[in-house]
């Protein structure tokens, strides 16, 4: 699937976790892996803060919010955060941060973008 089709005319704000501070910003992102022919993993939002600093909660080895960590070591390793040794959850973060990240300034997108695209790490169970 081509990312951009997505988006249509909003222009989106694109980097990955190395620097976040240009995700200043509410709305939508898509987490996807470039080295698999731009597979799409994650779709998020954040309304209540701005996106940056709700990403920068993906890359903490805690339970605190990391919704993202808890999925891939369930999907991934089978086991939950409680139970996980550090070394699964270091390889889960270290994943996360090899992620590239698409943000789009919009407040309605999320369930849309899940639905249509269906990434392997969201819980479609929760959509509204």
């Amino acid at each position: 699937m081509n990312i951009s089709s997505l988006y249509g005319n909003i222009l989106p704000v694109s980097g990955n976790f190395d620097d976040l501070s240009v995700f200043d910003f509410s709305g939508v992102y898509i987490l996807y892996n470039e080295n698999q022919e731009d597979e799409i993993v994650y779709i998020g939002s954040s309304y209540s803060r701005k996106i940056k600093k709700r990403l920068a909660q993906y890359t903490q080895p805690n339970d605190s919010g990391n919704s993202l960590l808890k999925r891939i070591l369930k999907v991934d390793y089978n086991c939950d955060i409680k139970s996980a040794s550090q070394t699964k959850i270091n390889q889960a973060i270290e994943y996360i941060k090899s992620l590239r990240i698409i943000a789009i300034p919009h407040s309605d997108l999320e369930t849309s973008l899940i639905q249509n695209c269906d990434p392997k790490y969201n819980d479609k169970s929760k959509l509204r």
